[in-house]
């Protein structure tokens, strides 16, 4: 996985950010984020990205049902 650097992520965040930021189009389905990487539990990714909604640095597109980064 890429290493960003983004000083308001820690724990889970930075996990799913990282893992999204490897992706190839920067984000996917939270089954997609999930099955990135082997350690990730659905239920942490989906508290992770709403964090990161949060934050701004993540955006829901409706019409795919995906979170992609900003």
């Amino acid at each position: 996985m890429n290493k960003t650097w983004e000083p308001l992520l820690c724990g889970n965040e930075r996990l799913v950010h990282d893992a999204m930021f490897s992706m190839k189009k920067r984000g996917g389905t939270i089954t997609a984020i999930t099955s990135f990487h082997r350690k990730f539990k659905e239920n942490s990714v989906i508290v992770a990205v709403q964090g990161l909604e949060a934050k701004g640095l993540v955006k829901y597109d409706n019409l795919s049902q995906e979170y992609t980064l900003v």
